[in-house]
């Protein structure tokens, strides 16, 4: 049905700080007014989450919608997504290590997490999945999806209208625009979906990658021009958490999705 859209490249990332990614966003600046994502519900549609992690303040649940009935994310993508959205990895410390770069926290660490495995152990889903995941987090009353995935094939109708049913309920849905560019017509869905937030990815220059899925979409013809996805350009490759309770560093519009969801989260928690 899906796939995640990152992938992870050991050794890549040797030059880049652990915390590249919150301060290139100045979220200190945020942490010192205490907007840390508190009373913000996140929804992570991915593949799981270890029980004994320790990076993570607040997990509400990790459910699984597979047949493995098992939470545990063996692939380590999942644990990347939350970690870029709510790692409290270094924010403990009265010295501040994630400021001074030796870890790789997260946006908003006081976030709500509400992890929703609709993948396998061998990256394996199905839209079915899906559904039943999507109808918990409407009953959940999320507030943000990172739907970090991406397929090909707008014509699954029970996905698609399901996705327009949980952003008619108020619910921001951010996806990543996929790794499949730099082809026209690349973009894959539901990224490209006018309900959702698309988002691309800059590489390590902080140029528009290569690797980076672009739109307009082309599904529509020829009857149609197709409909533009890309809504957000942000960071897709740096450090984050993984499922080792240590730190990873992945690319990939995977993981550019979760910068988007953190800062919302984050600043969010910042209204009265």
């Amino acid at each position: 049905q899906t796939q995640p859209t990152s992938r992870d490249v050991t050794g890549r990332g040797k030059q880049t700080p652990y915390n590249f990614i919150t301060k290139a966003y100045n979220a200190s600046r945020w942490w010192s007014r205490d907007a840390t994502g508190k009373g913000l519900k996140v929804a992570v549609f991915d593949t799981g989450l270890n029980p004994r992690q320790n990076y993570l303040r607040d997990v509400v649940e990790a459910v699984d919608f597979t047949p493995e009935r098992n939470t545990a994310d063996v692939v380590g993508h999942s644990s990347f997504m939350t970690g870029v959205i709510a790692s409290r990895r270094g924010l403990d410390d009265a010295a501040g290590a994630a400021r001074r770069g030796v870890d790789c926290a997260g946006f908003a660490p006081d976030a709500s997490l509400y992890v929703l495995r609709v993948f396998t152990s061998k990256q394996a889903s199905a839209t079915d999945w899906f559904l039943e995941a999507f109808n918990h987090a409407l009953h959940r009353r999320v507030h943000l999806i990172n739907l970090a995935v991406g397929g090909p094939d707008y014509r699954d109708t029970p996905f698609v209208d399901k996705v327009s049913q949980l952003a008619a309920a108020g619910i921001t849905i951010v996806s990543g625009a996929g790794n499949s560019g730099p082809g026209w017509g690349s973009l894959m869905n539901p990224a490209d979906d006018a309900a959702v937030i698309g988002v691309a990815g800059l590489d390590k220059d902080g140029k528009l990658a290569a690797w980076s899925s672009r739109g307009m979409t082309l599904w529509e013809e020829p009857l149609g021009a197709g409909r533009a996805g890309v809504d957000v350009i942000t960071h897709g490759e740096f450090w984050g958490a993984d499922q080792h309770n240590a730190c990873q560093h992945q690319w990939g519009t995977s993981v550019a999705c979760p910068v988007v969801v953190g800062l919302l989260a984050l600043l969010l928690s910042s209204l009265p």
